[in-house]
């Protein structure tokens, strides 16, 4: 362990901690030199100890560098010891469970080495905004302690600034931002061709139009939006109650440089809403496009906007933002502009419960610790679908406690009924929150179904990334009727909390309403085949097909022969029926005969 210490005035000390080698750290010291007057480098979790507890840090830098890896875990073990004001994370390339776990714990910036010598002040200066804006501790709200803080640290870096910069240093930071500033030309020239195509051909003549409404009727052409826009507030302009196009200006501000054509979301300005979190998040430009407005339009942005905007700042480049703005498109097709949301899908006389992720995982929560056994199915087009002619099936969906919706037919569907859905909530999207929920609260799952040894090799697995705890498997392929006595026994013998049923629709929602009465575990959930994706027998498609609402060609392409009659034929005769249901409905006396066709 190495610990460089330089003078402060006034005897107040500003300290940084940064874990990671010392030879990788080097770099980042001379950078921090002008911000911390103390700077504590651990090679090692364990030497923690070894440091002072006083003065408190105001920054905790941990680089991929430190010894056994960059992890949440051990993020989070040095955030507890050292309690630091904020927390910046250096990584090249981390996974993208990783990458979220890493943000979860409350970082103010996440992002590559190249980035932060590009933009160091920027950061540093963001990250001390944040703690001023909303501080960790109650003592740091003490009248004055704020200011008294800032004041010092002006003078140190006033100070230290005086002092030559090491050439090495200069040339370094001169280089990654001249690059940084080349990548951005491509970008800024799409922009104004952008810009300039659209406000000549659609902006301009709508602009006229509401000119004459304004000249005969005497109503507004603008009306103001206060944005955020690099992290202060920016005044925008949009057509006043001029419907969907309302927002046309923004075209005209990707040529003034306030937009940008992807970005982050466009946000209102709130000073309350602002969070340590959000501090390098808003200094990025607002865009038109932005990765939230596309996840949130396929219903698929479960971990929250705070998380997907962190997922772009991480990701965030020339190539990226252009593919970004490729699978953008799709997403005007999906949106469905500011209609609420009910709390109930009613589609083909089913009630489907309209959740989001957070919401469907506290009810799952709060069901295993009730007392008695509580259902939980999926339902995507080929579901409802089987549905439509199965009425012992439309019977244990109408009687299941919750049924959620499954895929982007659904999505689809929402639209065209008027009810949009909060999110896509699928089963293979939804396991790792629930093993997460699970692993906190100390409840066990038991997997039931797929081929022999699949269901052993998705425990495997969910257990080393989650570390839930997994009472025991069996496999899909036995007798209904002669050996499920035996399945139930092993269940109920193991203890489980969650039983997650994969022996595919409808044959897994008939097995459990047959025999709820007879199993112990509180929570009883139909999923298909989710054990085959765990265990890695088949992958799943990638994150921009699924944003784009094209996973279910990826599946074709994996098993043409078993899928494409599921999808080519079958999703055309969902929203068909769908479309009769919604124009020509043929209602029921009584509901429980079945579902319309």
């Amino acid at each position: 362990m190495k610990i460089k210490a330089n003078g402060s005035p006034g005897g107040v000390t500003h300290r940084c901690v940064v874990l990671g080698q010392k030879t990788a750290a080097r770099g980042l010291q001379q950078v921090l030199g002008f911000t911390y007057t103390k700077i504590d480098v651990v090679e090692a979790e364990q030497d923690i100890d070894l440091l002072p507890e006083n003065p408190r840090p105001d920054m905790l830098l941990v680089t991929d560098s430190i010894a056994g890896g960059l992890s949440p875990l051990q993020l989070e073990t040095a955030k507890a010891k050292l309690r630091p004001h904020a927390i910046i994370c250096l990584t090249n390339g981390v996974d993208a469970q990783t990458e979220v776990a890493l943000r979860a714990v409350g970082l103010s910036f996440l992002g590559t080495y190249e980035t932060f010598f590009s933009y160091a002040d920027a950061i540093l200066k963001c990250s001390s905004r944040s703690q001023t804006r909303s501080p960790a501790h109650p003592c740091d709200e003490r009248p004055g302690l704020i200011d008294a803080r800032s004041h010092s640290a002006r003078n140190v870096q006033n100070r230290l600034h005086k002092s030559t910069r090491p050439l090495k240093l200069i040339r370094s930071q001169m280089s990654c931002r001249a690059v940084a500033v080349l990548a951005g030309v491509p970008m800024r020239f799409v922009e104004l061709t952008v810009g300039l195509m659209v406000s000549a051909l659609v902006v301009l003549p709508v602009y006229l139009v509401l000119m004459v409404r304004y000249l005969v009727a005497g109503i507004p052409v603008f009306s103001p939006r206060t944005i955020i826009g690099n992290g202060n507030p920016v005044t925008i302009r949009c057509f006043h109650r001029c419907g969907p196009l309302q927002n046309l200006p923004f075209f005209v501000e990707l040529m003034t440089g306030r937009l940008a054509l992807v970005g982050t979301a466009i946000a209102d300005w709130d000073a309350r809403s602002v969070t340590p979190m959000q501090g390098y998040i808003r200094r990025i430009k607002p865009g038109l496009f932005s990765l939230w407005q596309v996840r949130r339009a396929s219903r698929i942005a479960h971990e929250g906007q705070e998380i997907v905007e962190w997922e772009y700042a991480f990701k965030k480049g020339l190539v990226y933002d252009l593919l970004l703005l490729l699978r953008g498109i799709p997403s005007l097709v999906y949106g469905v502009g500011d209609l609420a949301p009910p709390p109930v899908l009613r589609l083909l006389d089913l009630d489907i419960a309209n959740l989001t992720m957070t919401e469907a995982i506290q009810h799952i929560e709060q069901a295993a610790c009730g007392d008695r056994p509580c259902s939980v199915f999926f339902v995507n087009p080929d579901c409802l679908n089987k549905m439509a002619t199965d009425r012992d099936y439309f019977h244990i969906l109408q009687q299941a406690d919750y049924v959620l919706p499954d895929g982007i037919g659904l999505t689809l569907a929402g639209k065209l009924l008027q009810t949009p859905l909060k999110e896509n909530i699928n089963g293979t999207d939804m396991l790792p929150f629930v093993c997460k929920m699970a692993a906190s609260r100390g409840y066990s799952l038991f997997l039931l179904g797929g081929r022999p040894g699949v269901a052993d090799q998705a425990a495997r697995q969910l257990t080393e990334r989650y570390q839930v705890s997994i009472a025991g498997t069996a496999h899909g392929y036995f007798d209904r009727f002669t050996e499920s006595g035996r399945v139930i026994d092993q269940i109920n013998r193991s203890g489980a909390d969650i039983l997650l049923v994969g022996l595919g629709a409808p044959e897994q929602e008939k097995w459990v309403s047959r025999h709820r009465q007879q199993l112990l575990p509180k929570v009883l959930m139909g999923v298909g085949g989710l054990f085959d994706f765990y265990s890695g027998n088949i992958k799943r498609a990638p994150v921009w097909m699924r944003e784009t609402g094209l996973e279910w060609v990826y599946r074709i392409l994996q098993e043409p022969g078993r899928m494409w009659r599921r999808y080519v034929l079958g999703n055309p005769l969902f929203l068909y029926r769908v479309a009769r249901w919604r124009f020509f409905p043929i209602r029921h006396q009584n509901d429980t005969e079945g579902p319309s066709q």
